[in-house]
């Protein structure tokens, strides 16, 4: 028996009397009492046995701890060929723009924007490849980056429902995530993505206002934290 060597093990500053322990491989997650946790590092530094045979099977049941001949490495080097071969499942990430209306100071596309739009034949293109990969399909999963994707919401629109009717014909699972600013959302807007199935949104916010205002302007220099706080 030996300790994973992806655990990591972190202070929370509301928890004196435990810690937590988190597993990189295996993605559990664990609070473990102070005196239990320095059992732990017994083993883990200096080899003594954990007494606690409950003890044991917790950290075995989150891999916190693996039998001698396990090798991890060739465990994670095997789940990504199996991901990467895996024709049940699509992943698209898909910019339907590559124009932003935000000239953030660190972006390495700001000097090489363009207002161009997706073409309706290289959605069609896309269009075709789902449908091509639909007999085997069993999930697919969309991600609406840029640029700023909420300049081409009619193209999200006219793409995702091409998408959810291939899925309803052959039965597979869709779920959709968007990577925006977030200037541009509004109650209109997140209505029309609730009705398109694009559940979650990944925003960025710089900081406080003053740092986020100077690091993420417009492109016109303007301000931004307001309106996507808002």
């Amino acid at each position: 028996m030996k300790t994973s060597r992806y655990n990591s093990v972190y202070v929370l500053p509301d928890h004196k009397t435990e810690k937590l322990i988190f597993n990189a491989r295996t993605l559990a997650m664990a609070l473990i009492e102070n005196d239990k946790l320095d059992q732990y590092n017994s083993f883990s530094e200096k080899n003594i046995p954990i007494e606690d045979e409950k003890f044991i099977e917790d950290l075995k049941a989150g891999g916190f701890l693996i039998d001698d001949d396990v090798d991890e490495e060739s465990i994670i080097r095997h789940e990504q060929l199996c991901a990467r071969y895996d024709n049940t499942r699509m992943g698209l990430v898909i910019a339907p723009t590559s124009n932003c209306n935000f000239r953030c100071v660190y972006c390495y596309e700001r000097k090489v924007l363009r207002t161009s739009m997706m073409t309706e034949e290289t959605q069609d293109a896309i269009i075709d490849a789902v449908k091509a990969a639909a007999n085997h399909l069993e999930m697919l999963s969309v991600t609406w980056y840029g640029g700023e994707p909420l300049l081409a919401v009619d193209i999200i629109e006219r793409l995702s429902k091409k998408f959810l009717e291939i899925c309803e014909e052959n039965n597979i699972q869709y779920a959709a995530s968007i990577v925006t600013n977030g200037y541009l959302l509004n109650r209109d807007v997140v209505k029309k993505l609730n009705e398109l199935k694009v559940s979650r949104y990944q925003i960025t916010l710089d900081g406080k206002k003053e740092i986020h205002d100077a690091n993420r302007p417009l492109a016109n220099g303007g301000g931004t934290y307001d309106i996507i706080t808002r």
